[in-house]
C-alpha cells in the first residue's frame, strides 16, 4: 500500500493588482466522494448533478487552507478565518479565461477550477513517480 501525503499550492489571482493569491491541498478521493455524493440525484433516467452552486463552495471550503491579499468591496483586507471564508461566498473575481479573455467568476466557482487543476497535477506526478 503507498500512503498518500496532503500536497498543497499557491495561487496566484491571475492579473490582480493586488497580487491576491489562495493556498489549497488536493483531497482525498475519499473526501471527494463524500462531498459529490451530496449533489448527484440518480433516477431511472440515469444521474444528475444538482446545485452546482453550493457544490462548488463545499469543494472550496473543503481545499482551501489559506489566503492573502483578498480585499472585500469596501477594500478591507479580509484575512483567512472560517468567517471570512463564508463571506467569500458571495464575492466574485475578475480573472482570465484559458484563452486570455477577461471573465467574472464566482470566488469559489474559481477555487474549485484550480482544485481540480491540481488534482490533476498531482494524479500526473503520481503517475510518473510510480512508473520511476
Amino acid at each position: 500500500m503507498r500512503l498518500k501525503s496532503v500536497r498543497t499550492k499557491r495561487v496566484d489571482v491571475p492579473n490582480d493588482p493586488d497580487k491576491g493569491y489562495i493556498n489549497i491541498q488536493n483531497l482525498s478521493e475519499e473526501q471527494i466522494a463524500q462531498i459529490d455524493a451530496k449533489y448527484f440525484e440518480i433516477s431511472d433516467g440515469g444521474v444528475r448533478m444538482i446545485n452546482y452552486a453550493t457544490r462548488d463552495g463545499d469543494f472550496a471550503k473543503a481545499c482551501l487552507t489559506g489566503w492573502g491579499n483578498l480585499f472585500d468591496e469596501s477594500g478591507r483586507e479580509m484575512k483567512f478565518n472560517p468567517k471570512n471564508v463564508e463571506k467569500a461566498s458571495a464575492f466574485s473575481i475578475e480573472t482570465v479565461d484559458d484563452k486570455g479573455k477577461d471573465i467574472t467568476l464566482r470566488f469559489f466557482t474559481w477555487v474549485n477550477e484550480e482544485r481540480e487543476k491540481f488534482a490533476e497535477e498531482v494524479e500526473a506526478e503520481e503517475k510518473l513517480a510510480e512508473k520511476n
